[in-house]
């Protein structure tokens, strides 16, 4: 009795991971075709959740800080916060957060991070193409970036050079 029900744990295990990994690709579509990237079959990172305050502690920011995601090239890793930031709101999210740093993804799989002045440059494309998506899907626009900020959070400061991600 009890492996079957095992087996029945591992097929919906197996059908959630091929449905987020599906999911991920028809993102990565949506990239490439409203921009130069373009993936180049490496392995899809992995994405967690983590709640903002972890992420704040982790970015050694106070809390509340606002970031509702990052990709870190070093570990393959995308983390999306449990919980919408700033003006965001709930609906849709965590697909909004994961476009954004989808586009990340593809800008270190080709090379981007290694010529861009600085990492925050990389952030612009990210803004475009989140705003694009929720455009396309209909989406609340609550979710698309202020403007000012978007040109603020995509200048460079100083040497920037460094860092393990981008947001």
């Amino acid at each position: 009795m009890r492996k079957p029900l095992l087996l029945l744990v591992f097929l919906f295990a197996v059908q959630e991971m091929i449905a987020r990994e599906s999911h991920m690709y028809e993102l990565i579509g949506f990239i490439e075709n409203n921009s130069e990237y373009s993936y180049t079959g490496t392995p899809l990172p992995t994405v967690k959740e983590m709640s903002n305050k972890a992420i704040c502690d982790q970015f050694k920011m106070l809390y509340p800080c606002d970031i509702a995601g990052y990709y870190d090239y070093r570990t393959d890793l995308i983390v999306i916060a449990t919980t919408p930031t700033g003006g965001m709101i709930e609906e849709n999210f965590y697909e909004v957060v994961l476009i954004h740093e989808l586009v990340h993804y593809l800008q270190y799989h080709q090379g981007y991070f290694n010529v861009v002045e600085c990492k925050q440059q990389l952030e612009a494309d990210a803004f475009r193409l989140q705003d694009e998506y929720i455009d396309h899907m209909g989406y609340d626009p609550a979710n698309k970036n202020n403007p000012l900020f978007a040109l603020m959070a995509s200048m460079c400061r100083g040497d920037n050079r460094g860092g393990h991600g981008s947001m």
